[in-house]
């Protein structure tokens, strides 16, 4: 009898540790809790991203593979996707994208193109599959990075950021 009461308890006391959240990481950052303060940011700070990837960018990788679009979507930022220079430089014009998320080894050329721009763009780098140095070489020379892959908390965070830091800086004439 004594066998079979501690080994009832021993079997809820299993049930009740494997009752814990079992979700894999990045699901974890947008459960209930963190998609509500991840859509709460998007409220606050909405971004209308332009992502930027021609062919042969390294964005198309990182953005399947973190689901970008996905999550974006989920937490209520307006996006689109361009490929051609042409197409990016039509759709900043329009004046209706705050920010713009680009391959690492295009974005330099991307800022100074729209430093003086009167839309006023924000340009984000991605960083994708980089050693740990070159992610903090990146980190050094941008104000903004996303890291790819990373959780859609982490990345969304940094998109807010920059829609934040967008409307803290004066406007051009």
């Amino acid at each position: 009898m004594r066998r079979t009461v501690l080994a009832t308890g021993f079997i809820i006391g299993l049930l009740a540790i494997a009752d814990s959240d079992l979700s894999a990481c990045g699901d974890k950052s947008l459960s209930a809790g963190g998609i509500r303060m991840q859509r709460a940011l998007a409220a606050r700070y909405p971004a209308s991203i332009l992502i930027y990837a021609p062919p042969n960018s390294r964005l198309i990788g990182a953005a399947h593979e973190m689901r970008l679009q996905e999550h974006l979507r989920l937490v209520g930022h307006r996006y689109r996707e361009v490929a051609t220079d042409s197409d990016l430089e039509t759709s900043v014009a329009t004046g209706q994208f705050n920010i713009v998320l680009a391959d690492l080894a295009d974005a330099p050329a991307l800022q100074q193109r729209f430093a003086s721009s009167p839309a006023r763009v924000v340009v984000v780098p991605v960083a994708y599959k980089l050693t740990k140095e070159q992610t903090a070489q990146a980190a050094k020379l941008t104000r903004f990075l996303i890291k790819a892959p990373e959780y859609a908390a982490n990345y969304l965070m940094t998109i807010a950021d920059a829609v934040h830091s967008r409307s803290q800086s004066p406007r051009k004439a």
